[in-house]
């Protein structure tokens, strides 16, 4: 039967999801007791879930139903018995549902059947309203989860604003390379243009000489043309011969005097030339047909017959009060044979073919040839080899004895003080008349002296010392100049090896000391004893020498090795170092800052055989000395004679292939040292060689290139082949 409604009859219900599956009940009630939750379940009986203690001071009751609490029915249960049945809750993606409990009555629940005795339901009281529900720690995790998931984000955008930012300056970098290369290779263009106007301005120079000498051929023909219509008849050559005597007795006696020390720097300068020539080329068997000797002969017979040098007076007092010739002495002259011409110069006459001693070959040989001989007699002596042109700058240079004479012959070479000097009075030259009635003039050879083995002659005939001497005309000059230079450069010797080594120590030691390093294991080709030091390169460290008869073996150390293991060790600058290795420096101290040696000093003489050996580059590597390009590229202006690149610009970039991207650019500019450069491949270059490591080996041992193996040539291969001349030169 059913009863009146209770007063404490909820008005609503709510199940609620909560964290970790459990669910939560909100009851809304009257007044009176809240109720209690009742859960029912076939298997473990009823579970009563009892309201907080504030429940009563409210008109809301909330019960928490654990996770792992199963039922199968809920029910509200009051103190007076009343009992409402209640749904299921909803799964977790339903809605909230709300169940109105108006319209449901109460009804007095069953009297409970008699069911054996069972465990105790647990007690549970929901939790207090002042501590948080697992609804708000709900929340909480939510929030948290929120505000992770935007850290999160937040990292991921600095993370791609990261990336962007590399890029751009990734692309701002190659940006920069790429303005560099273009600056660089502007750089370049503005060295050429340069270049360009340095040689142009040499080329107006060579035009505005050559209208200097034309303007003077035209004047000496013009003089001519006016000193033959004066006379009515074209002139004879002899008188023509006596006019330009005259003319440069003149010139000579008006023109200021310079000081003697200058032409004893002259005389110095070409004895110096002189044995270098004599010592960079073997004398042929027929000196009078060697090249080099006519260029010496040339340049010997410019440099005597320049109308500038200096008239020094001569001791004789015939020689001081010369004059220049009148036109009476020109003609009236008297006769002279052709034994009166043949000493010049305070040089008494040569003695006879079979009285002379055998002398090495001399320049008079060479400018014997060149010497004017008009009369039938002096033509003869010319062409004779008995009456070889001797002649001294004075008599005291003719009374002193050569003692050094056969070390300097054949090719030392001295200029004559007086070279143009007016004859002396009452000495003035003249030649018989020929068959045909016409007189000639017959013109000495110019004063060159010429060392021989003989000791010279007391003077004969003082009167005849002062000849007058045909000035060579300025081509003439600038001709011989432009030989003697030429000889200079083909004869000009390579620096060497152990020289470039030096010069390259005093301007960058560490790449030196680096190329010591490196030519460590050459001694094995010249050290004929086994040896085991140890040598610190300072800047550069320290290394452990044994050279064998096997081979030498060099290993870089932390520190030297005691005295058991190394004979002695050798500390010092790559400078100190480098000059020991050429031959500079002959001594090593204990003491000495630059280069010093401890240990047993008397085991460090095989090393005295390093500074005579004659080994070359191509010998050392061979023998097992390891060289980077960037190490050889680098001393390669130093082992160039910058006299090599006259007349050569040119710019040849060396690169290989194992080492790309670099490249080494190698520069010559005409006269000046050689420039290597090393920047990235690819700029401008008139030739360009690329090869490997293994070529680029050979080519330093100076084996063929192999086959397959050739190096390749893009551009100027003249410009290639001449700086491989160069580089074999400097190899050997």
């Amino acid at each position: 039967m059913a009863e009146s409604p209770s007063p404490a009859l909820p008005g609503g219900v709510q199940w609620l999801p909560a964290m970790g599956g459990a669910h939560v009940l909100r009851v809304e009630f009257g007044r009176g007791e809240p109720p209690a939750l009742v859960l029912q379940s076939a298997r473990t009986g009823e579970h009563r879930i009892e309201p907080g203690p504030r429940a009563r001071f409210n008109r809301t009751a909330d019960f928490l139903v654990p996770a792992g609490l199963s039922w199968t029915v809920a029910v509200l249960a009051w103190e007076d018995g009343a009992r409402v049945t209640l749904p299921g809750p909803p799964d977790g993606r339903a809605e909230v549902k709300v169940i109105d409990l108006a319209s449901r009555r109460p009804a007095v629940a069953p009297p409970p059947r008699d069911q054996p005795a069972g465990p105790e339901p647990l007690p549970w009281t929901a939790p207090p309203t002042d501590e948080p529900t697992d609804a708000a720690a709900a929340v909480d995790g939510f929030e948290v989860s929120g505000a992770a998931e935007a850290i999160s984000h937040a990292r991921e955008t600095e993370r791609a604003t990261g990336e962007a930012v590399q890029s751009i300056l990734a692309g701002a970098r190659a940006d920069l390379q790429a303005e560099r290369a273009a600056r660089a290779s502007d750089r370049s263009v503005l060295t050429a243009e340069s270049q360009l106007a340095d040689l142009r301005a040499e080329l107006e120079r060579a035009r505005a000489e050559i209208t200097e000498l034309r303007s003077a051929l035209e004047t000496e023909r013009i003089a001519r043309t006016a000193a033959e219509s004066a006379l009515g008849s074209p002139v004879p050559p002899g008188a023509l011969t006596e006019l330009a005597s005259q003319q440069a007795a003149h010139a000579a006696a008006t023109a200021p005097a310079r000081p003697t020390e200058e032409a004893d720097r002259l005389v110095a300068a070409l004895e110096a030339a002189a044995s270098s020539l004599r010592a960079t080329i073997p004398a042929p068997a027929d000196v009078t047909a060697s090249p080099v000797s006519r260029l010496i002969a040339a340049a010997a017979s410019a440099t005597i017959a320049n109308p500038t040098q200096p008239a020094t007076p001569n001791t004789d007092s015939a020689t001081t009060n010369a004059g220049p010739p009148s036109a009476h002495d020109a003609t009236t002259a008297p006769p002279v044979d052709a034994a009166t011409t043949a000493p010049v110069d305070g040089a008494a006459p040569a003695p006879p073919e079979a009285d002379r001693a055998p002398a090495a070959p001399s320049v008079a040989d060479d400018v014997a040839p060149f010497t004017p001989a008009t009369s039938a007699n002096g033509a003869a002596a010319s062409r004779s080899g008995a009456d070889k042109v001797t002649s001294a700058t004075s008599a005291d240079d003719a009374a002193a004895p050569p003692s050094g004479a056969h070390d300097v012959a054949p090719f030392t070479l001295a200029v004559n003080r007086a070279v143009v000097a007016a004859p002396a009075v009452g000495a003035a030259p003249s030649v018989p008349p020929t068959p045909d009635g016409t007189e000639t003039w017959a013109v000495p050879a110019p004063p060159v002296r010429v060392v021989e083995e003989h000791p010279p002659v007391a003077l004969e005939d003082p009167a005849n010392a002062h000849r007058p001497v045909l000035v060579a005309s300025v081509a003439a000059r600038v001709a011989a100049q432009a030989a003697a230079e030429a000889l200079r450069r083909v004869t000009e010797p390579a620096p060497g090896l152990r020289r470039a080594l030096v010069e390259l120590a005093r301007e960058d030691s560490l790449t030196a000391g680096a190329l010591l390093a490196g030519l460590l294991p050459a001694q094995a080709a010249v050290l004929e004893e086994p040896l085991s030091y140890d040598l610190t390169v300072r800047g550069h460290g320290t290394f452990a020498v044994t050279v064998g008869h096997g081979g030498a073996e060099v290993q870089r150390i932390a520190k030297r090795r005691p005295r058991k293991e190394a004979a002695f060790h050798i500390a010092g600058e790559p400078l100190m170092l480098a000059e020991l290795l050429a031959g500079d420096r002959t001594k090593l101290g204990r003491f000495r800052s630059g280069a010093r040696i401890t240990g047993r000093r008397r085991r460090a003489k095989p090393l005295r055989a390093l500074p005579d050996s004659s080994l070359t580059l191509a010998q050392a590597v061979a023998a097992g000395a390891r060289l980077e390009p960037a190490l050889v590229y680098a001393a390669l202006p130093y082992a160039v004679a910058p006299e090599w690149t006259r007349g050569h610009v040119f710019t040849v970039a060396q690169e290989i292939t194992e080492l790309g991207p670099r490249a080494w650019y190698v520069t010559a500019r005409d006269g000046v040292r050689l420039s290597v450069v090393e920047h990235a491949a690819g700029a401008a270059a008139d030739a360009t060689v690329t090869m490997s490591r293994a070529a680029f080996e050979r080519l330093l041992k100076g084996e063929p290139a192999a086959p397959g193996d050739l190096p390749v040539i893009r551009g100027d291969r003249t410009a290639v082949a001449t700086l491989k001349r160069w580089t074999d030169l400097a190899r050997a």
